[in-house]
């Protein structure tokens, strides 16, 4: 019960011990009547006020109490729901685990497995996507936008059977994570624990995942709300203007420094 509540209902019962005391000195003064009959009078006009307002609390108090446990249904419903989501959360991380240590690059011309979990990360970056963005952007004809949702498209096409169902996975976790039943409290909790699981090419996959067609619409909104780029490895960027696809709450830092640190270290891969 909070403080407004509390004096709302103290109020009228302090008003009922004051009240009569205050009326009598009103209307007689200090001058007080030894007649009985006036004070049968008095007496019941006191009565039947008292036993109205007395009413009136009690059909208050009935009122109260219905609505308070109204509100604790409703808060327990929520608190039920809120539980539920977090259950399924951690059955998707369980899923996202098994699917990471499942992916797998194979091949194209032998079949065989090169690599596979985040080691697949890795060459899908190194070895798939950043040749076929080289090459698109060799037409500097294109915008920079347009390239990098070009090449990662591209990327899709290639290998999305071999990693997309591992980025529809997380992007349902936070599909879920996103739901009104989690408080913000829990939501910054479950989006710090499933991002603390992703390595640095995972992240930076993710990120020029969400610079794609599909990644754009529905994964990159998240990712800017919960800041799931916080821990990117910005040497991994390919290009400094890529952080500007993304609106601040994406990454932990501002965007300036990011590029500071990314021009460093190229100077310093160049001496």
């Amino acid at each position: 019960m909070n403080r407004r509540t509390l004096v709302l209902l103290l109020l009228p019962c302090v008003m009922l011990l004051v009240g009569p005391p205050l009326l009598m000195a009103w209307k007689v003064g200090t001058d007080l009547s030894v007649n009985p009959q006036d004070w049968a009078a008095f007496g019941g006009f006191v009565s039947g006020t008292t036993g109205v307002i007395l009413t009136g609390l009690g059909f208050g108090a009935v009122i109260f109490t219905l609505l308070s446990e109204q509100r604790q249904v409703q808060l327990s419903a929520q608190e039920a729901e809120a539980l539920r989501l977090e259950q399924r959360l951690y059955r998707l991380l369980d899923t996202l685990a098994d699917m990471l240590s499942g992916t797998e690059l194979r091949s194209k011309r032998t079949g065989n497995v090169i690599a596979r979990g985040r080691s697949a990360f890795r060459n899908f970056f190194k070895k798939k996507f950043q040749p076929i963005y080289e090459d698109i952007r060799a037409d500097v004809a294109k915008s920079e936008r347009l390239v990098v949702t070009e090449a990662f498209d591209e990327l899709y096409r290639r290998h999305g059977s071999q990693f997309g169902h591992y980025f529809r996975t997380l992007y349902h976790c936070f599909l879920i994570l996103d739901d009104e039943s989690i408080d913000l409290q829990r939501k910054k909790a479950f989006a710090d624990l499933i991002v603390c699981r992703l390595s640095k090419f995972e992240l930076i996959m993710l990120m020029y995942n969400c610079l794609g067609s599909v990644g754009a619409r529905k994964f990159k909104p998240l990712v800017e709300r919960y800041r799931l780029l916080e821990h990117i490895d910005v040497h991994l960027v390919l290009d400094p203007r890529h952080f500007d696809y993304f609106e601040n709450g994406a990454f932990a830092r501002p965007k300036s420094q990011m590029v500071l640190e990314m021009a460093a270290h190229q100077d310093d891969e160049s001496e």
